[in-house]
């Protein structure tokens, strides 16, 4: 295991999937998780890292990171992570799902 995947990755985003709606301890947990997600990526690809505490209410911040993520690792951008309402329950779980499938995709472009 490398040494990034053995610092960072400690759930695999699949499992973001089973993030209940509503469950602000499940949700709390995701966003650590994911942060450490993100700043493995931003460590290998040279990109910005930033926070997303405020995921619910800022979606953009977050797209863009992973907008500049896959166009350093070649991925093409073809998620919209942009038009889901986080606070809806069909909207949030269809996020959870294609955002989990897009860090799967990234964290095995860059090795991780």
């Amino acid at each position: 295991m490398s040494p990034l995947r053995s610092r960072f990755i400690v759930v695999p985003p699949v499992l973001w999937q089973t993030v209940p709606f509503g469950d602000q301890d499940s949700w709390l947990d995701f966003l650590g998780f994911h942060a450490r997600q993100h700043d493995a990526l931003a460590t290998i690809t040279g990109t910005t890292f930033v926070l997303t505490d405020d995921l619910k209410r800022e979606l953009m911040r977050h797209a863009n990171m992973h907008e500049a993520v896959d166009k350093v690792l070649g991925i093409p951008t073809t998620y919209d992570l942009l038009s889901y309402d986080l606070n809806d329950r069909a909207s949030f779980e269809g996020f959870m799902q294609v955002h989990a499938i897009l860090h799967q995709q990234e964290n095995i472009a860059a090795g991780l």
